[in-house]
């Protein structure tokens, strides 16, 4: 039986690698005939399919076949690297085109189970990752996600992209073939109908990302492998900063980047990677090993440009941050090597900062209003109308795209896992920052290695939980008690500390956060009456020793500060936003007595006051805000504020604040 074995494996080698030999006379067959045959035996497909240990014991003959017309051995692969990678219709590049035309709702299982096949052996998987199918030399962010082994089949996903006209740098929403086939007449649907096609749709895309999972865990095994696929990832991330730029998604920058459901595949992929080691309560505290020198470290991603937490100038920023602790000598001293925690954590937290999640959430938006705007005009269209099919038309366009989105972006399952990272990335920050037991206070000075830290590690849980609260809001309610005390933790922590976290704009937007965890009604999209948040601020002793002062702060500092990190020319409009939320926080904690105590004994107070009533010019929540806290005998009657104040002691208040906060 073995002798019989090798028989077969010899044969069969001979008829792939020179199916001309074997035609019985017929015309010379193309140089891909063979590559096309092992690729229909690989997939297994009908009556030809292949015994379990067949394609190995394969495999080890080619390697060291020497046959005529290939390259011997010893050379380069020799027949393994002519028959797999060696010309376009190899087997590995005829594997990439038939991935590149499967879309989702169609039969891609193969081409997952055929690339876990061509990986599992080493020899053949040492030619592959030296190809130029697994990362080519001038590589482009379309050229990995097109041309290489991983890229197809992370690119199976069902949100339509914006392309744009070659000549007019014009937006183009084409319809993406997954919507076409499945959401095309949704318009004229129940609504449970549309709810089961898009849960349908749902699992097809986690049954691709857990495939994929799979696949990176089986290379992951091996060193050698491991090394490759964190390269691999590294350059799709290194090619895709661009996105993290102000204008990406005008003009022609947009085509040079990665599509949405590539990245957000990708993301999804690495975030069950880290599921092992997120859950901070776990008795082995795996998430201790993740070594924060990886930031400083260009082993893997070179950080040096990106904006850090504690940056003084451009120098220091330009130079990586603070190398010292304070005006010390303290070092830091940076790793030779990374294990897979940290390597899983990193590239997922950047992941993330490059998809720009805030700005796929304004996409999403945009799309809900528009489909409101049409759904107005067809009911108030003429019944029967030009006008009226031409708006129903588009209204059915609006409504597939709007839906294919919704089956990414308010996946349960990429819901929670992105909010496993966002509780552990605050862990990790609070722990970086050396917090005490208690959080508060932090030490007076940060530490080297948190000054290194780049701001989008900090936006990293900001961006997540802004998410969850835009697109699926009864989420926040059903969050564990011990959840939400660590995202208050670490948004107090951080938003109260302006040694930390020198850019009062990251800051703002901790406080913004915080402000989405009041608990509201079922016309903000709320279902269970807050849950758990319904109590958050109350018993949550963190914010009620320091939010009130944070905030009073915050409002001082977003007026003078802000103005040293104004790049855009926005800080006008853009403290005012804050502000809002900030007047939001203020109405609801005020109903509760430990924060009206907290409040009358903040010495800054007065200057909140005065504040608050230079911007009741512009904001009318602010104005809200200040008769609310006047009405409530919050100030001392002595000290209050007359609203008929001239105009001439107003510019002198507001000379006294000014003066006050330089010094």
């Amino acid at each position: 039986m073995v002798y019989i074995k090798k028989q077969c494996v010899s044969y069969t080698s001979l008829v792939l690698l020179q199916p001309g030999s074997f035609s019985g006379g017929a015309a010379a067959t193309s140089p891909g005939e063979g590559a096309r045959r092992m690729l229909d035996l690989l997939k297994g497909e009908g009556t030809m399919t292949l015994p379990s240990t067949f394609f190995g014991e394969l495999v080890a003959h080619m390697k060291g076949l020497d046959l005529p017309a290939y390259p011997s051995a010893a050379t380069n692969g020799g027949v393994l690297q002519a028959f797999f990678v060696g010309h376009k219709e190899a087997v590995v590049p005829l594997l990439i085109d038939a991935t590149l035309k499967t879309n989702l709702v169609e039969n891609y299982s193969w081409t997952f189970r055929v690339t876990s096949e061509l990986l599992a052996h080493a020899p053949l998987a040492h030619v592959i990752c030296e190809s130029q199918y697994w990362l080519p030399t001038q590589s482009s962010a379309r050229s990995i996600e097109h041309e290489t082994l991983f890229g197809p089949l992370l690119r199976l996903s069902c949100i339509p992209e914006t392309t744009h006209d070659p000549q007019t740098g014009r937006p183009i929403n084409p319809r993406h073939p997954v919507g076409q086939a499945c959401f095309g007449e949704c318009s004229r649907r129940s609504k449970e109908d549309v709810d089961m096609e898009v849960g349908n749709v749902r699992l097809f895309l986690q049954g691709a990302q857990s495939q994929m999972v799979d696949i990176l865990k089986r290379a992951l095994k091996d060193s050698w492998m491991q090394e490759r696929v964190f390269q691999w990832i590294a350059a799709v991330l290194t090619h895709n900063a661009i996105r993290t730029k102000e204008g990406y998604q005008f003009g022609f920058l947009a085509m040079k980047s990665s599509s949405h459901g590539f990245l957000f595949n990708l993301l999804a992929v690495l975030l069950k990677l880290c599921k092992p080691f997120a859950d901070p309560e776990h008795p082995k505290s795996l998430w201790h090993k993740i070594d924060a020198t990886w930031l400083v470290s260009k082993h893997r991603l070179n950080l040096s440009e990106e904006t850090k937490t504690c940056h003084e100038n451009d120098k220091d920023n330009q130079e990586g941050g603070a190398a010292h602790s304070g005006g010390g000598t303290d070092e830091i001293v940076v790793s030779e090597t990374f294990g897979t925690i940290s390597e899983f954590f990193f590239l997922a937290v950047r992941t993330l900062h490059v998809l720009s999640l805030d700005r796929m959430v304004k996409d999403s938006i945009k799309i809900s209003r528009e489909l409101q705007t049409l759904n107005q005009h067809v009911y108030h269209s003429v019944d029967g109308g030009e006008e009226r099919e031409q708006l129903e038309g588009e209204l059915a366009r609006t409504l597939e795209r709007k839906l294919c989105f919704d089956v990414v972006m308010q996946d349960p399952n990429l819901i929670e896992d992105m909010l496993m990272l966002a509780r552990l990335c605050g862990r990790f920050l609070l722990r970086q920052g050396d917090a005490p037991k208690d959080v508060l206070p932090l030490p007076d000075t940060p530490p080297a290695i948190f000054k290194a830290t780049p701001e989008f590690v900090v936006e990293c849980p900001v961006a997540i939980l802004k998410t969850v609260a835009a697109l699926a809001p009864p989420v926040l309610e059903t969050l564990g008690r011990d959840s939400l005390d660590d995202f208050v933790a670490f948004l107090m922590a951080y938003a109260s500390a302006p040694q930390y976290i020198k850019n009062p704009y990251l800051r703002g937007k901790l406080l913004e956060v915080m402000s989405l965890l009041i608990p509201k009604g079922k016309e903000q999209g709320f279902e269970f009456g807050g849950g758990n948040l319904a109590t958050l601020f109350q018993e949550h002793a963190i914010a009620k020793k320091s939010l009130v002062s944070t905030l009073i702060q915050f409002y001082v500092d977003i007026e003078i500060m802000g103005r040293e990190f104004d790049g855009g020319g926005t800080m006008f409009y853009s403290k005012f936003t804050y502000r809002h939320y900030m007047a939001e926080l203020l109405m609801y904690v005020t109903k509760f007595e430990p924060y009206v105590t907290s409040l009358e004994q903040v010495q800054l107070y007065m200057i909140f006051i005065c504040a608050c009533w230079y911007t009741c010019t512009y904001n009318s929540c602010m104005y809200t805000t200040f008769t609310y806290l006047n009405s409530h005998m919050f100030l001392p009657m002595s000290t209050s504020v007359s609203v008929s104040v001239s105009v001439s002691v107003f510019v002198s208040v507001c000379a006294f604040i000014y003066i006050f906060r330089c010094l």
